[in-house]
């Protein structure tokens, strides 16, 4: 079973050690775009949003200086799943500017998104990495944290969603052919993984012990 008109945007980046990160999220036109420039054109006006600004301060005051926002990609989708037609990107190439203590690259904190139904295919998530973030003695982050995260992902969300032909962003799952709309991030205190497993990053060192037996 498919999806008609579907499209992932997708946020990209650089993390120290030859690293790389990537966040999505989904979005449904009510018509395709009639061309590349004009699906590309979609992207820019999402860049232009005050909520795009809202969300960019954030996420690059909360990455390490050799970390970056590079840029945001679109995939537009006739059926879903399937081939896309149409890929248009946004450079971004913001470094940051964190200076806070510093959480590994595999990290996150984790937004989940609720579209008001229930069932694991009806949620979503956004893993954005917090490279300079500092934790309580918990290793927790504490309710303004919580609080700034949910907000920088709302403020992402709504800037997407509020600049293409139909409107909103979705949670997509290829189980039922479901797009239903995301009403409300939440965000708690625990950190989690990015991956689960580093994608270019590699190890820098490594030593065995033998075992006498």
């Amino acid at each position: 079973m498919t999806i008609a008109n579907l499209a992932h945007v997708v946020l990209t980046g650089s993390l120290a050690g030859n690293e790389i990160w990537t966040s999505r999220t989904t979005i449904k036109y009510s018509a395709a775009p009639s061309s590349e420039a004009a699906f590309a054109a979609d992207l820019d006006a999402m860049v232009g949003d005050a909520g795009w600004s809202t969300y960019q301060d954030y996420q690059v005051a909360h990455l390490r200086p050799a970390d970056s926002l590079d840029s945001l990609r679109g995939y537009f989708y006739p059926v879903w799943p399937g081939a896309a037609s149409l890929v248009a990107e946004h450079p971004i190439n913001e470094v940051g500017t964190g200076t806070s203590a510093v959480m590994p690259n595999q990290v996150a904190l984790v937004g989940t998104l609720l579209t008001g139904l229930s069932g694991r295919r009806n949620r979503g998530r956004m893993y954005l990495p917090m490279t300079s973030f500092a934790l309580t003695g918990q290793g927790q982050t504490d309710l303004t944290g919580c609080t700034n995260h949910a907000n920088a992902i709302k403020a992402f969300l709504e800037a997407v969603g509020g600049h293409y032909a139909g409107g909103g962003t979705y949670v997509a799952s290829s189980v039922g052919s479901t797009a239903n709309l995301i009403t409300q991030v939440r965000v708690d205190s625990r950190p989690d993984i990015q991956r689960r497993r580093a994608n270019r990053e590699a190890a820098t060192t490594s030593f065995s012990a033998d075992v006498d037996t």
